[in-house]
């Protein structure tokens, strides 16, 4: 008999080890605190492994995984870890952003670190205007031809705020344009002014699907009319299926229908659509279940969102009847990138 219960624990042993691998996370810059993301059928929790660069084991297959570093945006990725060590690229931490707006006389080009922003079309940002700009203390030039620099200290932080300044300028001349201190400043240049930006014409940065592929392209028919800009995610009773972009702050609400296309009838389960902003739950709606038809529109204040992610949770058996949509999902813009001079 004891002979019997050794083999038995030294076999249960083995067969739970086999089910994890190790993967090596590296991150540029280092010290991001590693978390994995764990998902069951109602939710997802995380679960903190360390500090880059790490050693980190995890279960056998595709895995979500988060990188959280102060001032900078926190990164989602999706990693496929396997039975031997997995050693994917260096992740690459792009620094978090807020939005100011610069009020100074009107047509003065601004530098931030002796760096001159620009606007979309690769233009010089002229005052007044709105820029992004990395958290954290800055050097503030406003320069204009016949004119001295004005040079001031600021710092942005989480709430952005505006750059105000009121003293008169000097006739002279600007060393920072004999100096041609020209460059764009990274990530300075937000994107055009847009009535809508469709979440089908981003980059994904996670997904993951109940059954078949995600493909934002494909073309539904809901309510008797067709939309290309709707798409299916494939829920799944064993665990919550997601998409997940993006923002970087740059937008103000998502506008989103969700429900049933019209092309299945039945449905095997209670469907639950979620929203959530960095990590944290927007919006969620009543349980659905198809019957009768519904499929409503919400709007969604994601104004200092970093990453959106659209979630579904799906209780019930019949997993072939599980086919769930969001209907035209697209973003408001926050700002544009050029104000209207202040009177």
């Amino acid at each position: 008999m004891r002979v019997f219960i050794c083999v038995t624990i030294l076999l249960t042993t083995f067969i739970a080890c086999a089910e994890d691998g190790k993967i090596f996370v590296k991150s540029e810059p280092v010290g991001a605190e590693i978390f994995w993301v764990k998902n069951t059928e109602n939710a997802s929790s995380s679960e903190s492994k360390g500090k880059t660069p790490a050693l980190v084991t995890l279960p056998i297959g595709e895995q979500k995984i988060l990188l959280k570093l102060q001032g900078y945006t926190t990164k989602s990725i999706l990693v496929t870890v396997g039975k031997t060590i997995t050693k994917p690229d260096v992740i690459t931490l792009e620094k978090r952003t807020v939005n100011m707006d610069v009020v100074f006389e009107e047509g003065w080009k601004v530098l931030i670190d002796k760096m001159q922003i620009t606007d979309v079309e690769g233009k010089p940002s002229l005052t007044p205007c709105t820029i992004a700009i990395p958290l954290g203390k800055h050097e503030i030039t406003f320069a204009h031809d016949g004119w001295v620099d004005m040079i001031k200290q600021i710092e942005a932080t989480e709430n952005g705020g505006t750059v105000v300044e009121e003293r008169k300028p000097a006739k002279g001349a600007s060393k920072a344009l004999a100096e041609k201190g020209t460059g764009l400043l990274v990530k300075q240049a937000l994107p055009p002014v847009e009535e809508k930006m469709f979440l089908a014409d981003l980059q994904t940065t996670a997904v993951r699907v109940g059954y078949g592929r995600f493909d934002p392209l494909s073309e539904i028919t809901v309510d008797g009319k067709l939309s290309s800009k709707s798409f299916e995610v494939h829920a799944n009773k064993q665990e919550s299926v997601f998409v997940v972009y993006k923002l970087d702050g740059k937008y103000q609400a998502l506008v989103t229908g969700y429900g049933f296309s019209d092309a299945y009838r039945k449905y095997g389960g209670i469907f639950t659509f979620s929203v959530q902003g960095d990590e944290k739950k927007l919006w969620e709606s009543k349980g659905m279940t198809g019957l009768p038809r519904e499929n409503p529109t919400v709007t969604i204040d994601v104004r200092g969102v970093q990453t959106l992610e659209l979630r579904i949770v799906m209780k019930g058996q019949k997993m072939d009847d599980a086919h769930t949509i969001w209907i035209g999902p697209y973003l408001k813009s926050l700002i544009s990138t050029q104000v209207a001079p202040v009177k």
